[in-house]
C-alpha cells in the first residue's frame, strides 16, 4: 500500500504519461521518469522527469495534518534546427500548465485524492535561442491532508 505522498505522486506520472501532443496526435513524452533526467540524451526525448522537493507541515487542524509537497517536474527537448529554443520551451511549459494546472483536463488527480495544486514557479535553461536541447522545468506545489502519525489515509473533504 502506498502512502498519499505515493499516491499523488503516481497520478502525476499517469497524467504526464496521458499527454497527447496537439500538433501531432501522438504521446508528449517518450520517456517519464520518477527522478533526474539529466543522464537521457537525444533517442529519449522528449523526457519529462517528476521530483519531490521539500513538504511544510502544518499541525494546526488536529486529529489532521496539512502537507504542502513541492514537485519540481523537468523536461528536456531536441529541438528541430529550425525552432527557436525559447519558443519550444514556452510551448511546452504551456503544455504542462494546461494539462496539470487546468482542472478540467486531469481534475482526477485533485479529486482522487482531495488536494490542490498551485504553481510556484517555472524556469529554463538556455543558454541561446540555438541551443539543441532545450531544458525547464515547472515547479508545483501540492496541499494535501491525512491523519497524524498515519499517511496512508486521506482525511481531507475541504477540497
Amino acid at each position: 500500500m502506498d502512502t498519499l505522498r505515493q499516491q499523488i505522486i503516481n497520478d502525476f506520472k499517469e497524467a504526464l504519461d496521458k499527454m497527447v501532443d496537439p500538433e501531432t496526435n501522438k504521446p508528449l513524452w517518450i520517456t517519464i521518469l520518477q527522478g533526474e533526467i539529466d543522464g537521457v540524451t537525444g533517442v529519449g526525448c522528449p523526457v519529462v522527469g517528476l521530483t519531490e522537493g521539500s513538504e511544510d507541515v502544518d499541525y494546526s487542524m488536529y486529529p489532521m495534518v496539512t502537507k504542502n509537497l513541492r514537485l519540481y517536474i523537468n523536461f528536456k527537448i531536441l529541438r528541430n534546427m529550425d525552432e527557436n529554443a525559447y519558443e519550444v520551451f514556452n510551448k511546452y511549459l504551456g503544455y504542462l500548465q494546461k494539462d496539470l494546472l487546468d482542472l478540467g483536463s486531469y481534475d482526477n488527480i485533485v479529486k482522487r485524492n482531495n488536494i490542490a495544486v498551485r504553481e510556484v514557479t517555472n524556469a529554463n535553461d538556455i543558454f541561446t535561442q540555438n541551443d539543441t536541447f532545450v531544458m525547464g522545468s515547472l515547479v508545483l506545489e501540492v496541499e494535501y491532508r491525512h491523519k497524524q502519525g498515519d499517511p496512508y489515509i486521506n482525511t481531507a473533504v475541504r477540497y
